[in-house]
C-alpha cells in the first residue's frame, strides 16, 4: 500500500485492520543492482558477490515473513518496514516499526542460517554446520542494537518542539509505549535461549509468535488509547527523518570488473546531472523545483482534502528535487513513490519537474 493511500485509511474510523505505510525495501533494490553487474565481474569478484546476495537474500526472505504475518494479523497496526533514521548526527535501521493505539513495537529481524543460542551472560552465539563440521560464532546483539533504536526514536519524538506528540511521548510515556522485540525468522532455526536471563528471554521470539506477542501487548497495555491522527502525525514524523542509504555497485565492486569500459547497469542512488545543478543551490529552497513541487502538493492537498504530508513528505520533496525523475520509470527509483502513487501524481510530478529544469 502506497504511503497515501496508508495514511489516508489510518485517518478513517473504521481502522481495525493493517495499515501499511511504507512497505519499500531498500535491500530489493541493492539486490537487483547486485544482480545486474555480476556478468560483468571475474571470477573472483563473482565469488565475494554471490555471498552478499545470499546474505541480502536471507535478509529480505525474513523480512518478507514478518511482512505476512503482519499484513494478515486483522489488527489495528500502521506498519513501517526498513525504516532508515538520520537525526542529530545519529542514524538507525529499523527492520519494522508497527504503531497501534496503545502500544509500539520495534522489529529486529534476524533470518540467520544455523541455530541461536543466547547464554547465561546474554551472549548471542550462532552454530552451523558445513559438511560433518560445525561452526561457533558470536554475533552482535540484535538487543543492543533495538535499544539503540530505541534511543533515537525518543529523541526525535521527545525533541520536536511545541507539538503535541512531545506532551504525550515524556520519557515516562515512552518507556510504557514502545516495546523492542527480536523475532527470529528462519523456521528451521533452533532457539536455545533456557540459560538467558528473563528480561533477554522476553525480548526474542520466534516469528510465528509475532502476532500473539503484539496482542497481547495491546490486551495488558494500560496506556489511554492514541488517536488515529497521533498515529499518522507520528508515522509522518519518522518519515520525514527517513534517508535510505544505497551502495553504489560499480564504486563496491570496480576492482572486479573484467572490462571498465564495458557499461556498468545504472544504481537507483546515482547522482544524475541534474543532481549537480541543484548542489549548486546554497538553499534546497530557493531552487525553483523545489518551489513549485512544494506549491502543488498545497493545491493538490486542498483540492482532494486531505493534509500536504499525505502526497508526499517533506524528505520525499527534497529526494524529488535531488533526483530530478525525468519519467515514471525514474520517479519510481526515488525512495517513497511507488507504482499506485506514480499513478497517481507521477505525470504531474516530472511536468514540473521538467517545466522548472531549466530555470535551476
Amino acid at each position: 500500500m502506497s504511503i497515501i493511500k496508508g495514511i489516508i485509511s489510518l485517518m478513517t474510523q473504521d481502522f481495525s485492520e493493517p495499515i501499511i505505510v511504507k512497505d519499500s525495501c531498500e535491500a530489493k533494490l541493492t539486490l537487483d543492482n547486485l544482480l545486474g553487474i555480476s556478468s560483468k565481474l571475474n571470477d573472483e569478484g563473482k565469488q565475494v558477490l554471490e555471498q552478499e546476495i545470499k546474505l541480502l537474500q536471507s535478509g529480505i526472505y525474513g523480512e518478507d515473513s514478518i511482512a505476512f504475518e503482519l499484513k494478515n494479523s486483522h489488527l489495528p497496526l500502521v506498519v513501517l518496514r526498513d525504516l532508515q533514521l538520520s537525526y542529530a548526527g545519529l542514524s538507525a535501521q529499523i527492520d519494522f516499526l508497527v504503531l497501534t493505539p496503545k502500544v509500539g513495537i520495534v522489529i529486529e529481524c534476524k533470518n540467520m542460517i544455523g541455530n541461536i543460542e543466547v547464554n547465561a551472560n546474554g551472549d548471542f552465539i550462532r552454530t552451523f554446520s558445513y559438511g560433518k563440521h560445525f561452526k561457533k560464532e558470536g554475533i552482535y546483539s540484535p538487543i543492543t542494537q533495538n535499544r539503540r533504536h530505541l534511543e533515537l526514536l525518543r529523541k526525535i519524538l521527545v525533541e520536536q518542539k511545541g507539538g503535541i506528540l512531545s506532551r504525550i511521548f515524556s520519557d515516562m510515556h515512552f518507556e510504557q509505549y514502545f516495546h523492542p522485540i527480536v523475532v527470529v525468522a528462519n523456521p528451521k532455526s533452533i532457539l536455545n535461549i533456557k540459560y538467558a536471563k528473563k528480561e533477554v528471554k522476553d525480548k526474542i521470539i520466534r516469528g510465528d509468535q509475532l502476532i500473539e506477542y503484539i496482542r497481547r501487548r495491546i490486551i495488558n497495555s494500560d496506556m489511554i488509547a492514541r488517536s488515529y491522527d497521533d498515529l499518522a502525525k507520528m508515522a509522518e514524523m519518522f518519515l520525514d527523518h527517513h534517508h535510505a542509504k544505497r551502495i553504489n555497485v560499480e564504486e563496491e565492486y570496480g576492482q572486479w570488473i573484467e572490462n571498465r569500459n564495458v557499461d556498468v547497469p545504472p544504481v537507483s542512488n546515482e547522482k544524475n546531472e541534474s543532481m549537480d545543478v541543484v548542489s549548486k543551490s546554497l538553499n534546497i529552497e530557493e531552487n525553483p523545483v523545489y518551489i513549485a513541487l512544494k506549491n502543488y502538493r498545497l493545491l493538490k492537498s486542498r483540492s482532494e482534502n486531505i493534509k500536504a504530508f499525505y502526497i508526499y513528505s517533506n524528505s520525499q520533496l527534497e529526494a524529488l528535487v535531488y533526483s530530478m525523475p525525468k519519467s515514471i520509470e525514474e520517479l519510481l527509483k526515488v525512495s517513497g513513490f511507488n507504482k499506485v502513487k506514480c499513478e497517481k501524481y507521477g505525470q504531474e510530478i516530472i511536468d514540473i519537474i521538467l517545466q522548472n529544469t531549466e530555470r535551476t
